[in-house]
């Protein structure tokens, strides 16, 4: 829901979450004109799909596939660069997942309004009540009860506690809820009408971050001249102006092998004839080439070959 709410943000679309179950029966008719009038005026309706419809098409899939040696083969890699998706993938923002959680819960997509029938959506209707159904005795509570009932002896004082606990914190629970059921929609506009002097007055300044470094005791991980003794070295006996155009080149490798010997060999300017070096050679001022071991050779032809 992050991910689709970002999108709609990008594309400046209004988002509109589709009509529960309850609401379909009380008055269909109303709710499938609003869905209606939603996408004519270019709203996304989203929505949820039935459990019962995920299963028809999960078991036909695993059908077709078990069928099919290719589709076989094919599914193992599918799922593993799906897995390896859903780690790379960049995040949400952090403002649309605390958006979602205020966001109303969504009923069934309208696709599904003139498939299902009144008695599959009661039965929705009722698997949801379900879900959201909590019983209000307590476990000390009904096992008070049940000792109660076994035995009237004994003092139930601690059930009597509950209780009147139960009595005091339920008007605050029912408040609760209620917030949680109330559409975000209207806060979004009230928040909009405060002016800038009361969200300064209620709000605050934003706390400054302070340093806990104390200059005379503090030890860095990192040298305070790192960047000059950097810029003065020297690397394998070039100066300084050669090391700064190293760092500012941009070494692109290429994907072809007749580009990739190219690279690997250049010709260095040496008085009046060019010297072919290998990547890692090097002329020093005597003329002769250090190559990668570290050895020192001469660049003109000494004639070992013919030798």
């Amino acid at each position: 829901m992050p991910y689709l709410l970002d999108l709609h943000l990008f594309l400046s679309r209004p988002l509109r979450a589709a009509p529960t179950e309850q609401e379909l029966l009380k008055d269909m008719d109303r709710m499938n004109l609003k869905i209606d009038q939603a996408i004519t005026n270019g709203e996304t309706v989203y929505g949820r799909f039935p459990q019962t419809v995920l299963d028809l098409v999960s078991d036909g899939l695993k059908e077709v596939i078990s069928g099919c040696t290719e589709l076989i083969a094919l599914e193992k890699p599918c799922a593993d660069a799906f897995g390896l998706y859903l780690k790379t993938r960049a995040m949400p923002s952090k403002e649309s997942i605390k958006r979602v959680k205020d966001m109303p819960r969504e009923g069934l997509h309208p696709i599904f309004r003139d498939v299902l029938r009144s008695d599959e959506l009661s039965a929705l209707a009722f698997l949801e009540r379900l879900k959201s159904f909590r019983p209000k005795p307590t476990i000390l509570e009904a096992e008070g009860e049940a000792a109660k009932s076994r035995s009237s002896k004994g003092s139930n004082q601690w059930l009597d506690v509950i209780k009147r606990k139960r009595e005091v914190h339920e008007g605050i629970v029912n408040l609760v809820h209620q917030k949680s059921s109330v559409d975000s929609r209207p806060k979004v506009e009230e928040v909009d009408d405060i002016s800038n002097w009361e969200k300064k007055e209620v709000c605050g300044k934003k706390l400054k971050r302070q340093s806990f470094r104390d200059e005379d005791y503090y030890i860095s991980s990192v040298p305070q001249n790192q960047h000059l003794e950097a810029g003065l070295s020297v690397r394998n006996n070039e100066g300084f102006v050669e090391n700064r155009l190293d760092a500012a080149v941009l070494d692109l490798v290429d994907d072809e092998a007749s580009g990739m010997q190219a690279q690997k060999t250049r010709y260095h300017w040496m008085k009046n004839k060019f010297v072919k070096l290998n990547s890692g050679d090097r002329v020093t001022a005597t003329g002769k080439i250090k190559t990668e071991s570290g050895a020192k050779l001469k660049a003109s032809a000494t004639g070992i070959y013919k030798k």
